[in-house]
C-alpha cells in the first residue's frame, strides 16, 4: 500500500494548523484521497500543493 500521510503529518511539514490543512482541501488547492472517512494526502501531492503555494510577501525563501 501506498505511504499515505495523515493530516497532522501535513499541517507539521507545511508549519500550519491543522485545520488550514483542512481548508487547503475545501478550497482544491491540496489534493487529498479518501479512505473511509478520513482523508490522507500522497506525498507527492503535498510536494505539489508547497512548489505551487504563493509566498507571502516579503519572503525570500
Amino acid at each position: 500500500m501506498e505511504n499515505l500521510l495523515k493530516a497532522g503529518d501535513v499541517a507539521r511539514i507545511l508549519n500550519v494548523h491543522l485545520l488550514s490543512v483542512y481548508r487547503f482541501v475545501y478550497r482544491g488547492q491540496l489534493k487529498c484521497v479518501k479512505v473511509g472517512g478520513t482523508v490522507r494526502f500522497r506525498p507527492e501531492d503535498v510536494q505539489a500543493f508547497i512548489k505551487d503555494r504563493p509566498r507571502p510577501e516579503g519572503d525570500s525563501a
